[in-house]
């Protein structure tokens, strides 16, 4: 999964960082974070998604916020 979360086609992406939600949680929020710079927006809203209740926020919130902005 963490490789699909890297793919180029934006709906493999997005069924990866779902798949890892449910198969490393938080564990694999380095991946979402990269996800986050990808253009398409299917991907950003499953990234930001699944960093809700990240415990780490001081490192995933300025991220979100350069997206957001």
């Amino acid at each position: 999964l963490e490789v699909l979360a890297r793919d180029p086609h934006p709906n493999v992406v997005e069924a990866a960082i779902r798949g890892l939600v449910s198969a490393a949680g938080h564990d694999a929020d380095a991946a979402y974070l990269a996800a986050l710079q990808q253009p398409a927006f299917q991907v950003i809203r499953a990234a930001a998604i699944a960093l809700a209740n990240t415990p780490a926020p001081n490192v995933a919130v300025p991220v979100l916020r350069s997206v957001f902005d």
